[in-house]
């Protein structure tokens, strides 16, 4: 992908969107996956439904692109998208069987009986931040971004996102506890950091799948439009021909 690697999140998006390259893309995936796979995890409780969220997102991602303002931290809109998706997943998955849903969670791995019933309310919690506090948490807490990396990215001093960081974990304390789950700030910082060593990444040829799927989608619903314009462009010329 030669300097491409190099390149930031705003000049792959403008390289995808304008010049259709499809390294760019999969550079954007490779980037952002870890983070939308753990978002949709912690929802969802299921890897397989997981993966089936991440796909879905990724494929609304090379829809939407070129509609993105490539200034903006790509992050929380890919956090965004995730957490509508998982929604739309858990639907699906509860009109399957309500059965199967309940021996679901009575099997799958928790690390505990409160932080079982946060999680799910915690990525809502997220998006319901004002951008900045969003951007924030995102990037630092869901991506792992530094915050003098954050700092070089967006402006501004690393210890005002610092600052900004901690206050937004203390309104996400504020908002569950309204849900009924009390939970500090500093035991949310621990559990985002177990999250990010349990369930990091899906496998990289598992991910090559995904992106080719996304592209492959994108490119066939391009060329549907594009012979649907033409046909309707023909019989456009063919009524005024008639008609003339």
């Amino acid at each position: 992908m030669g300097n491409l690697a190099q390149s930031d999140d705003h000049e792959l998006l403008l390289s995808f969107c304008q010049k259709r390259d499809e390294s760019a893309f999969t550079l954007l995936a490779q980037r952002h996956h870890a983070m939308m796979y753990r978002t949709a995890f912690r929802i969802l409780g299921n890897q397989e439904d997981a993966r089936d969220v991440l796909q879905a997102a990724l494929i609304i991602f090379a829809k939407k692109a070129s509609e993105l303002d490539a200034r903006r931290p790509l992050g929380p809109w890919l956090h965004r998208v995730v957490l509508l998706e998982s929604a739309n997943q858990r639907r699906k998955r509860a009109r399957r069987t309500r059965h199967e849903n309940e021996a679901m969670k009575q099997h799958q791995p928790t690390t505990s009986t409160k932080s079982s019933s946060l999680l799910p309310e915690l990525d809502k919690a997220i998006d319901s931040l004002k951008a900045k506090d969003r951007t924030a948490v995102v990037l630092h807490h869901l991506e792992g971004h530094s915050f003098p990396d954050i700092a070089k990215q967006l402006g501004g001093s690393p210890d005002s996102w610092r600052k900004r960081c901690t206050r937004a974990l203390e309104q996400l304390s504020r908002k569950l506890a309204r849900h009924g789950t009390p939970i500090a700030g500093i035991t949310l910082t621990t559990l985002l950091s177990q999250q990010q060593a349990k369930a990091a990444q899906v496998p990289a040829q598992t991910l090559q799948g995904m992106t080719r799927q996304a592209l492959t989608h994108i490119a066939l619903t391009t060329n549907s439009s594009l012979t649907l314009l033409l046909m309707k462009s023909k019989f456009i010329l063919l009524s005024s021909f008639i008609g003339g």
